[in-house]
C-alpha cells in the first residue's frame, strides 16, 4: 500500500472516530433540558385534556428530576382530572412536602381531603397557606368548610366572617355563611327532635 494511500485512511478514520465521538456525545442529553421538555409537553396536554398523555409526561419528568415540585403537582392534577384518588394524593402530598408554600398544590390537596371527607386533613392544608398567605380567600373558605362539615358552627362562621370583611364583593363569602347558617338551623331543630336521654 503506498504511502499516500496509508495517509488518506489514517484521515479518514480518524474523521469517523471523531465523527463517532460527536455523535455519542450528541446522545446524551441533558437530563434539566430533557425534564423541562417532558414537563412542557405535559402541560400542552393538560390544556387539551389529555390526561392519561399529561400524566405520562409528568411522570417522565419527575423520575429525571425527583424534586420538580410543579411537576408532581401537575401529575397530581392528572390524576384528579382521570379520577384516579390515590396516586393524586401521592403527588400532591409530594408537591407539598417538596414545597410547603405551593398554594395552588396546598389548596387542591384540602379540596381532596374534603371529597375524602377528612376536614382535619384539609385545615391543616388551609392553616398551612394562611400561615404564609394571611387572609388568602381560598383557603379561608376551606378552613370554613372544615369547621362546618364537623359542626364547629362559630369557628366556622367566623372563618367565613372574615372572607366577607376582606373581600366584600366575593359572592362565595356570602354563599357560605348563608350555607353555614342553614346547615346549624338544621341540625340544631334535629338535635331538638331527638329524644332525650334518660338517665
Amino acid at each position: 500500500m503506498r504511502r499516500g494511500t496509508r495517509i488518506l485512511l489514517m484521515v479518514i478514520s480518524g474523521l469517523v472516530l471523531m465523527i463517532g465521538v460527536v455523535g455519542g456525545m450528541a446522545l446524551k442529553r441533558d437530563p434539566a433540558a430533557e425534564t423541562q421538555r417532558y414537563y412542557t409537553r405535559g402541560l400542552e396536554l393538560m390544556r387539551q385534556g389529555q390526561y392519561p398523555g399529561a400524566a405520562i409526561e409528568f411522570t417522565n419528568a419527575v423520575r429525571l428530576d425527583d424534586h420538580f415540585v410543579d411537576a408532581y403537582y401537575q401529575l397530581g392534577r392528572a390524576h384528579l382530572a382521570l379520577g384516579q384518588g390515590k396516586p393524586a394524593l401521592a403527588a400532591l402530598v409530594k408537591a407539598t412536602t417538596l414545597k410547603p408554600t405551593h398554594t395552588e398544590a396546598q389548596l387542591t390537596l384540602g379540596d381532596l381531603y374534603m371529597a375524602a371527607r377528612r376536614p382535619p386533613l384539609a385545615r391543616e392544608r388551609a392553616e398551612q397557606v394562611l400561615k404564609h398567605t394571611p387572609g388568602h380567600l381560598q383557603a379561608t373558605l376551606l378552613l370554613a368548610r372544615t369547621y362546618a362539615v364537623e359542626k364547629a358552627w362559630e369557628p366556622a362562621l367566623q372563618a367565613a366572617r372574615r372572607v366577607i370583611a376582606a373581600h366584600p364583593s366575593e359572592v362565595r363569602g356570602y354563599l357560605l355563611l348563608a350555607e353555614i347558617y342553614a346547615a346549624r338551623t338544621v341540625s340544631q331543630r334535629a338535635d331538638s327532635l331527638l329524644p332525650e336521654e334518660t338517665a
